[in-house]
């Protein structure tokens, strides 16, 4: 830091700004000729950013009496990171699409290449995914490469992306592709993914494609069905049609592809030849969610019990109420009864933090959790028996009824009324209401309790012991 005199400095603390939590943390600072040893016109301060956030923060500086003075300054995040580059346009085919992928790419304010104007889509949080548009300012030879300048939000100087862009010839190009993920699916699906079954919807951005051009699609280890589509056409479980010179639409019906499959398209002109391979997507075994219930059991050990119904369940290896840490699905699902391949698993984990909390859901394979738009059910409401004797002390065979009554009308289930650990039967539960009549206690005092089973909306609970004396 340079400055005024820095002489009289005591102590250095940063603190995030617009944050009404945020307290201030003391941070190493080095004065060079040391405190109150003549003017000083620079100090040195050491920030360790690995625990800060990117944003506005400011710097406390303390002197000998005790009064601070600010100095604002940002945090900024790790630059984008564009993974599909380079950029390839057609030569002479004016302007052009393309979709950048990556990381972080909101930070990119714009683009500059020597003859090139890029415009790029409005920016929103956090993309994986931009569109933009290139026009040459006037024409390029084919195999033209270009640097391209990245100028980014909060930065002074532009990122310089070497041989960023290139200007293809002849041979038909898939530049790049976006996906439609089908509506309806609980479990998050990454960039990259699409869900084995559903008819995967796709723009293609093209290069060189003509109208007798023809889109090949295969697995990317030859395994699975192929398929040869023509531009223009369609089939029972395929589409493609062509929306403007350089956009191809497809429809393709995956379910006959395997799991696993990387599915993988290539453009072949009849006279120019083939494009390199382009990876659509990894198709993915998705479970389907049908329903995800809590027992009616109490916590044991901080954990409780929870039931998924769906299909594909065995796909999930762990749940969790964060993306972080997650519970491992120790068992298998179970096959219901019925048509179809529906399951059941029966799970433990602890109360979410917050009621209605989203789960997150690792398949195999995943090191972070998925989010969900599956919601933490509602714990049972707690509940309370009761147990009464119709005739206490009893004669030997004379026949006694015990009446068992949970707290609200509400509840279903069943009793079970035991004589210690032993079961005299079990009654149904009507308007909070059971009993069993039973005769065959031979004489002696024994310890009958009630023991209500639960459902889905109240918890399971046990009486107070009754002590029946039979003489």
């Amino acid at each position: 830091m340079k400055g005024s005199d820095f002489e009289f400095t005591t102590k250095v603390e940063v603190q995030k700004l617009n944050d009404e939590f945020a307290m201030p943390a003391t941070v190493r600072f080095l004065l060079p000729k040391g405190l109150r040893d003549g003017p000083q016109d620079h100090m040195d301060v050491q920030i360790d950013t690995g625990d800060l956030d990117p944003g506005a923060y400011k710097l406390l500086i303390s002197q000998q009496d005790n009064k601070s003075h600010a100095v604002n300054f940002k945090i900024l995040p790790n630059p984008p990171k564009i993974d599909n580059l380079p950029i390839l346009v057609n030569q002479g085919g004016g302007t052009q699409h393309f979709v950048l992928k990556g990381e972080r790419l909101d930070q990119v304010s714009r683009l500059e290449a020597p003859g090139v104007t890029f415009d790029l889509d409005a920016p929103g949080t956090n993309q994986i995914e931009r569109s933009l548009t290139v026009e040459f300012k006037s024409p390029l030879p084919a195999g033209t490469t270009l640097p391209v300048k990245a100028y980014l939000e909060d930065r002074s100087e532009p990122l310089t992306l070497l041989s960023a862009l290139h200007v293809t010839g002849p041979l038909p190009v898939i530049a790049s592709s976006k996906l439609s993920v089908p509506t309806g699916i609980a479990i998050t699906v990454h960039a990259d993914e699409f869900p084995a079954g559903y008819t995967l919807n796709a723009m293609l951005d093209v290069k060189n494609i003509d109208a007798k051009s023809v889109v090949r699609l295969a697995c990317a280890d030859g395994v699975g069905q192929r398929a040869e589509l023509h531009i223009g056409e369609q089939g029972s479980g395929w589409s493609l049609q062509q929306l403007s010179p350089d956009q191809l639409f497809l429809a393709f019906d995956t379910s006959g592809l395997p799991a696993g499959c990387t599915l993988q398209a290539v453009i072949e002109n009849p006279l120019q030849g083939a494009s390199k391979p382009f990876a659509l997507a990894h198709i993915r075994r998705v479970p389907q969610i049908d329903s995800f219930t809590i027992a009616s059991a109490p916590l044991q050990n901080g954990m409780r019990q929870y039931q998924l119904t769906g299909q594909n369940l065995e796909m999930i290896e762990k749940l969790g109420w964060d993306d972080r840490n997650g519970q491992d699905v120790s068992g298998l699902p179970a096959p219901l009864p019925g048509p179809g391949l529906k399951q059941s698993m029966q799970l433990a984990l602890p109360d979410a933090t917050n009621p209605g909390a989203a789960v997150y859901v690792w398949l195999r394979g995943d090191n972070q959790g998925r989010a969900t738009t599956i919601k933490s059910p509602a714990a049972p409401i707690q509940t309370s028996t009761t147990l009464g004797s119709s005739l206490n002390p009893s004669l030997t065979g004379q026949a006694v009824t015990f009446v068992a009554n949970v707290n609200t009308p509400q509840a279903t289930g069943t009793i079970t009324f035991m004589q210690g650990p032993n079961s005299l039967g079990t009654s149904p539960l009507n308007s909070g209401q059971a009993s069993l009549t039973t005769s065959s206690l031979p004489a002696g005092q024994f310890s009958i309790t009630a023991v209500y089973s639960g459902d889905q909306q109240y918890a399971a609970s046990t009486s107070p012991e009754l002590k029946q004396t039979v003489q």
